[in-house]
């Protein structure tokens, strides 16, 4: 498959918007990121993606289509929100969700060995207490009691140069490509 060309340049590119649907810009910029296209080229792009083009890679809209097109195939019991893409579709367990997680991280680029699904635990609860949001929902969130020490011994880290570091986690190295 041929990768195409990104021929624009940063002196036409508009201001970048704030990501109006969360997901959306993060994950055409990992799109365009792997087909090789410069990051100013990318600010140009996704500055000119309409609000609804964005909303189609929006995580919460991902979300709701995901419930959406797999309320067929789950239990009427069930409350779960992953369930297995075999047949008979179940309720992923931990170590399917484990597995999956592992899968995209290699799959990206990600040295599985240093970075687990649970890595992925512990930058998602700081990324949520940086973000503002508050202790008893990150431990209601996590499963941890009302009264666990858990986040603040063990996951509440400071994320240093946030940027930096999704770019470093999330978009592979053109010498691993």
């Amino acid at each position: 498959m041929t990768k195409a060309p990104c021929n624009l340049n940063k002196a036409t590119a508009p201001p970048t918007a704030p990501d109006a649907y969360p997901g959306g810009g993060a994950a055409l910029r990992l799109a365009f990121s792997r087909r090789g296209c410069p990051p100013e080229a990318i600010d140009l792009m996704i500055a000119s993606l309409s609000k609804s083009t964005l909303k189609q890679y929006s995580v919460s809209t991902t979300l709701v289509d995901y419930i959406s097109f797999t309320k067929e195939l789950r239990s009427t019991s069930s409350d779960h929100l992953l369930i297995t893409v075999k047949r008979p579709h179940r309720n992923a367990t931990a170590q399917s969700i484990s597995r999956w997680i592992k899968q995209v991280l290699q799959e990206s680029g990600v040295d599985a060995a240093v970075f687990s699904a649970h890595s992925a635990r512990h930058a998602a609860t700081s990324a949520a207490h940086s973000a503002g949001l508050s202790l008893d929902l990150i431990r209601k969130t996590a499963g941890w009691t009302a009264s666990s020490s858990t986040f603040a011994k063990y996951y509440k880290r400071p994320l240093l140069q946030q940027s930096n570091f999704a770019k470093a986690v999330c978009i592979p190295n053109k010498s691993s490509s």
